[in-house]
């Protein structure tokens, strides 16, 4: 949203591609998705009608609806749509910049460039 009101940003991505390899998992709630208004088809995999969560003491509470509350997402098909979304609104993305360091209001990478930076996220 920052590069779609003309305030300058970047991504520095430390992997070489967006996506991948995958990490962590690909939950995430219909909610959310919606509330940024970018729930699209091209990236789920799977739908979300409930949870099992079980405590340290291994009871089991069970949570169902009958609507949607969440999806699996696939990552690798995700994180690009982000990408894409975010360029065609003005952001800048480096990928292969793991960022080490910040000094005097630049974010210095593993390979030595430097990136200005007014506010860091």
């Amino acid at each position: 949203k920052l590069g779609k009101e003309n305030i300058p940003c970047i991504v520095l991505e430390a992997d070489k591609e967006i996506g991948k390899p995958v990490r962590c998992a690909e939950a995430i709630s219909k909610e959310d998705l919606e509330y940024l208004g970018i729930l699209d088809d091209s990236y789920i995999s799977n739908e979300i009608y409930g949870a099992i969560i079980y405590s340290p003491s291994l009871k089991k509470k069970i949570y169902k609806k009958e609507e949607v509350q969440g999806y699996i997402i696939n990552r690798d098909v995700f994180e690009p749509y982000l990408a894409k979304l975010a360029k065609e609104n003005g952001v800048e993305i480096y990928t292969g910049e793991k960022v080490v360091d910040f000094k005097d209001n630049k974010a210095i990478t593993e390979s030595g460039k430097e990136f200005d930076y007014e506010i860091l996220v």
